[in-house]
């Protein structure tokens, strides 16, 4: 019967109606409490009589921070080779090791020649040979000073061939040994050894050797 009035006096306010104070707005107040059992709206959290938290509050919405796109690395400058050069330098020709040490080897035997000649006279048949030739009339001690001062110029001009040989040279050092050696023989050549090794130390350094 209490229900049925109920109904009725809300159906003559227009649903409004009020219970324990509150206005409803047409909506009954079926949440009980657990605690002291009094009525309370559907969307209470918390009893209007005990003050007992009756229901879960609704979650929170979790912000989440927008993922910003990350940089895209740098990439590291390039490193620019230096330029090559237009015109790529030779490497230096070999040195004619053996050519030189030949042509020196020629200089100072055509040197000993001669002064073998002074130290021993009947030597110096063969160093003063072509020189009694052109010049019959002079004497022997004369021809035994043409002969050395022959012999000093070409065993200085074996000793600068031997010099250009090693300084990068070659060619132009082999034929000056070459024709020193050959004028060597004026004066016995050494021995006949200094002409020989002054042509074989003039071909090797033409020869890069």
């Amino acid at each position: 019967m209490a229900t049925d009035s109920r109904k009725g006096l809300s159906a003559d306010l227009g649903d409004n109606i009020e219970f324990n104070g509150e206005i409803t707005g047409g909506k009954l107040l079926v949440k009980k409490c657990p605690e002291c059992g009094s009525d309370n709206r559907d969307d209470a959290i918390y009893c209007s009589s005990c003050g007992i938290q009756i229901a879960v509050p609704p979650p929170v919405p979790t912000v989440l921070p927008i993922a910003r796109p990350a940089p895209p690395p740098r990439m590291p400058s390039p490193v620019m080779a230096p330029p090559l050069p237009a015109v790529l330098p030779l490497p230096p020709p070999p040195r004619p090791v053996w050519g030189t040490l030949i042509t020196l080897a020629a200089g100072i035997l055509v040197m000993v020649g001669v002064i073998a000649g002074w130290v021993y006279p009947p030597s110096s048949d063969l160093a003063v040979y072509l020189v009694k030739l052109l010049l019959p009339a002079l004497a022997w001690i004369d021809l035994m000073k043409i002969a050395t001062i022959i012999a000093v110029i070409l065993s200085f001009s074996l000793f600068l061939a031997g010099f250009l040989m090693y300084h990068g040279y070659g060619t132009f050092g082999g034929i000056i040994g070459f024709l020193c050696a050959i004028l060597s023989i004026a004066i016995g050549g050494g021995f006949l050894a200094g002409f020989t090794l002054g042509i074989i130390g003039g071909f090797l350094a033409i020869m890069r050797k």
